[in-house]
């Protein structure tokens, strides 16, 4: 699962008076040629760009030296239509199909002329791949496509399938789709900038996927990014520019803002997967929050909490939630999650939250019970995977002691711990023994649509 994409660019006032931007107007370098069937002839063109265009005058077609076949002046395409020219005579073999712009094919008139085309079949020279070749329109007097392992009828055809048809690993072999091209997604990436007034400048990307969120920085650096504005849809933002030389860049690829989730506490404690079974198990009701990098409810090696120690000695929420209320009031929490717990076990329950992209972060737990202050749980759990709210995460949970209190048994007395040990995982009897303790269940997070 792939993260935002970003595309970045440097600029500055110096920079700025070299600035350009895409042009608009219609191009005859729209124009590919996108499929081709050998045996029948049949030869697909298409306007793979953004406005009409049509031909004038008589375009030519020219495979082995072969120049009759035309393609009649006014003909016109619309932005990404596919039209289907039969030529004569093309050979099914070994040969070449080239565009003209006008009846001139050799030399620099043939190259200022020669629009695209292909050459299939063999690394023989047999025509017009030279012009080509230092046209810009073609790889390589040498570089062909190869056609199917089989004699003419083809099952397949030569077809564009990558983001250049003027080389020869962009095509492919693919079953016959003529009129149905459907050019690929261009690589994101900004592509012009210009000063559209004093101290304003113009920035274009293209490809990517909305919404996009445009960033500065003066650096560059990882963590120097700051967000411009709210994410949009468009493809261009017009902004501010002044003083030094700063970097802008764009992001795609963007996960939601927001989204929410079903977790599953199941439990799979039992006397078969933990022999010393107390009468009564259960679990506590859920507890915890969403929340961001600069808190933690807890964490192995950290001593517990007043919420974490009532929570593993007596399955408290309290003063756990008030914590989590606190945090949210500073600033570096969001929700406070509250949930139901297992009266027995095994079994299961779920919890309905909602987490951002400020507050991507879970810790949940519930009290093993009984017990002296063991639980089980989750800590500062991001639910971004590879910089994408994951669609289905499970999450094992083994045992911990909130090194609050010393009982060796599920059912041992209060033995307060003094002073407080740090919490840690319980790897020893009585929940398993020689490091071997198996888990209590686990936390299945499932986004909902």
């Amino acid at each position: 699962m792939q993260g935002p994409v970003r595309s970045t660019i440097a600029i500055g006032v110096a920079i700025l008076s070299f600035a350009s931007s895409i042009p608009g107007s219609a191009a005859v370098s729209d124009l590919w040629i996108t499929e081709v069937v050998p045996d029948t002839g049949q030869v697909e063109v298409t306007n793979t760009g953004a406005v009409p265009v049509t031909i004038t005058p008589n375009f030519r077609w020219c495979h082995r030296f072969s120049y009759a076949a035309v393609v009649a002046s006014d003909t016109s395409f619309a932005p990404g239509e596919s039209r289907v020219f039969t030529v004569a005579g093309l050979d099914a073999n070994l040969s070449e199909i080239w565009l003209y712009q006008a009846p001139a094919y050799g030399g620099a008139v043939g190259e200022a002329s020669i629009v695209g085309g292909v050459k299939y079949g063999g690394s023989t020279i047999v025509g017009r791949e030279g012009v080509a070749t230092n046209a810009g329109v073609w790889d390589g007097t040498a570089s062909f496509v190869p056609l199917p392992p089989t004699v003419p009828p083809f099952a397949q055809s030569l077809q564009v399938k990558g983001p250049n048809p003027f080389a020869a690993a962009h095509w492919a072999l693919a079953t016959p789709n003529l009129g149905s091209y459907s050019p690929p997604k261009p690589p994101f990436a900004i592509t012009g900038i210009s000063l559209v007034e004093s101290g304003m400048a113009n920035i274009v990307w293209r490809g990517g996927e909305a919404p996009y969120q445009v960033q500065s920085s003066i650096t560059g650096t990882t963590g120097s990014w700051q967000n411009l504005g709210a994410r949009t849809d468009a493809k261009s933002i017009t902004l501010a520019v002044s003083g030094t030389t700063r970097f802008f860049r764009v992001l795609t690829g963007l996960p939601d803002l927001t989204a929410i989730y079903d977790v599953t506490f199941t439990s799979t404690w039992t006397p078969e997967t933990h022999p010393d079974f107390p009468s009564g198990a259960h679990f506590t009701g859920l507890i915890g929050g969403t929340h961001g990098s600069d808190v933690a409810f807890w964490e192995p090696d950290s001593l517990a909490s007043p919420g974490i120690r009532n929570m593993a000695e007596t399955g408290s929420k309290s003063p756990l939630n008030a914590e989590v209320n606190a945090a949210i009031t500073a600033g570096t929490a969001e929700n406070l999650l509250s949930g139901g717990g297992l009266s027995a076990t095994p079994g299961s329950v779920t919890l309905r939250f909602s987490a951002s992209l400020d507050f991507p972060l879970v810790s949940l737990v519930s009290m093993i019970a009984p017990s002296p202050d063991w639980f089980v749980g989750v800590h500062g759990l991001s639910l971004l995977v590879d910089g994408q709210w994951a669609a289905d995460l499970t999450v094992e949970l083994p045992p911990y002691d909130a090194g609050t209190d010393s009982g060796g048994t599920f059912t041992s007395g209060n033995v307060e711990t003094f002073p407080p040990a740090p919490i840690s995982r319980i790897t020893g009897p009585p929940l398993g023994a020689e490091g071997e303790v198996a888990p209590f269940g686990t936390f299945r997070f499932v986004r909902v649509p």
